[in-house]
């Protein structure tokens, strides 16, 4: 099913910043990329840990928003502090649909969104961490 196709919000804020979002579930990652892309945000997306390390590795992004648990390979706690040591200015933003993963050891500094979110809270969440 393709992410529903929203037009842009003056309301809501705008970026230009370089996002990484990570989500093992393509129908669920195609959400935020295009809420993002859709607000001026350069998005590029990752299916799997090996995918997000290489990306990580590759080019500077300014936040990381992540799943927690991904299938296959590490989580998004793991990819967060692989990240920080690539790119140690890089913000990050971590999501989850489980109240037990929400409790997991997190970095600070990093912030959380629950799933699910709406379009208004992943945007000013993003601003904030972005801002922060």
């Amino acid at each position: 099913m393709p992410a529903p196709s929203v037009a842009p919000s003056a309301e809501l804020p705008f970026g230009h910043e370089r996002v990484l979002v990570v989500e093992d579930e393509d129908e669920v990652r195609e959400v935020p990329v295009e809420i993002l892309r859709q607000q001026g945000y350069e998005v590029e997306e990752a299916a799997d840990s090996p995918a997000a390390i290489n990306a990580l590795d590759a080019r500077h992004f300014d936040i990381l928003f992540t799943n927690i648990v991904l299938l296959g390979g590490i989580d998004g706690l793991e990819i967060s502090r692989r990240a920080l040591e690539l790119q140690p200015n890089i913000k990050i933003l971590y999501t989850t649909g489980s109240a037990d993963n929400a409790q997991r050891d997190q970095l600070p500094g990093a912030q959380l969104l629950e799933k699910p979110y709406r379009r208004r809270a992943l945007l000013n969440r993003v601003r904030e961490a972005l801002d922060d």
